[in-house]
């Protein structure tokens, strides 16, 4: 689960500049853009009428720009709303990782990161920090724009119904792994994984020197695209999933039963693979997502809503091991994968993790 890597007090940002805080400038810069975000897809009033602000075409996410390139910050934005920005950079004087889980002010998070830097998934050798969470923002951008109302229902003039309560995705390293194992069969990879593995896949055989991040982004969305390309769209009275619909791989993405990801992207001699594997495989007759005012139905109401995502469910990851059924609606049939948490700021204290005590006291400021 990617994790705020930073302590309250961190400045390593902008170090020159005294009073401010890392947590702080992150903090106000997520909900800039997360403000932004909103406007862009069309989810915000236009005053106390009944109608919506008119969508933005090209609104860019704001960066965090201190005119020293030391490194640079990825940022995602929305293919549906925000452009993505194409280059900025930050000062760092040390590694530092945005995490982002729900808590977060925003579910198009950035992360000011070594481009390099594996310290989300460390004994899984082939990604980067960066990659993963460009992937994981792109995935949680995606289902923000449906649960917001913002995906066009095939090529009709409809756009899906909202969803009233669609989690956030966390990051799992084991999924990770797992997606590592079949990207890295290069040409040898199937297009069909064995067993119930839930996963989307797709390789490049032209223009296998692009950048992997790119590479990773254009596939999730191509994924995405299947509900865009129908002609007539789907039915949504209830909303229900099924394998001759043309839409698996959107559907792994865009379902609610759909709690944790976890991406692999491969340079091999002559293509690159991209394979992500989602905690919850879907069997014909599920039902989609529960449709309804944006986070409505979220478990702690619609104040824990964050960019039309309700709080992720659980802090562990999954694998999936069975197929979901109509009837079988919980995750009782998977194997969950603890993920380890340091222990460095009070070491002598056990059964408490540096990251669990920066959301206990992130928490109680913002409620101050």
């Amino acid at each position: 689960m990617l994790r705020l890597n930073i302590t309250e007090n961190d400045n390593t940002i902008c170090p020159d500049n005294e009073g401010m805080t890392d947590s702080l400038r992150i903090a106000l810069w997520a909900k800039h853009n997360a403000l932004r975000s909103s406007l862009a897809l069309g989810a915000v009033n236009n005053g106390k009428t009944n109608n919506t602000c008119r969508k933005a075409s090209k609104m860019p996410q704001l960066t965090a720009d201190t005119t020293a390139a030391t490194a640079v910050t990825q940022v995602q934005g929305t293919t549906e709303g925000s452009t993505d920005v194409t280059s900025t950079t930050t000062t760092l004087t040390t590694t530092t990782t945005t995490t982002a889980t729900m808590e977060s002010e925003s579910a198009l998070p950035g992360t000011v990161t070594a481009e390099q830097d594996n310290t989300i998934c460390p004994d899984n050798e082939g990604m980067t920090d960066s990659l993963r969470i460009a992937l994981w923002a792109k995935h949680n951008t995606l289902r923000s724009s449906l649960a917001l109302g913002a995906v066009n229902n095939g090529k009709t003039n409809n756009t899906c119904r909202k969803a009233s309560k669609m989690p956030q995705l966390i990051y799992c390293c084991e999924l990770e792994k797992k997606a590592m194992e079949r990207a890295s069969q290069c040409d040898q990879m199937d297009s069909t994984p064995q067993g119930n593995v839930s996963e989307n896949n797709w390789n490049f055989t032209e223009k296998i020197d692009r950048e992997l991040t790119d590479a990773g982004k254009a596939v999730s969305q191509r994924w995405w695209s299947e509900i865009t390309k129908l002609e007539s769209g789907i039915d949504q009275i209830q909303n229900l999933y099924y394998t001759h619909f043309g839409i698996n791989s959107f559907a792994k993405m865009a379902s609610e039963l759909t709690t944790g990801v976890g991406c692999a992207v491969v340079r091999c001699e002559n293509r690159i693979n991209v394979v992500c594997h989602y905690d919850t495989t879907l069997g014909n007759g599920m039902k989609l997502y529960t449709v309804g005012p944006t986070c409505n139905k979220c478990e702690n109401g619609t104040s824990s809503c964050v960019n039309g995502l309700c709080p992720a469910a659980s802090a562990t990851c999954s694998i999936a091991t069975t197929t979901a059924t109509p009837e079988a609606t919980t995750t009782s049939g998977m194997q969950t994968q603890p993920t380890a948490e340091p222990n460095t700021q009070c070491p002598e204290n056990h059964g408490m993790t540096d990251p669990l005590r920066l959301a206990f006291l992130t928490k109680h400021n913002t409620l101050r």
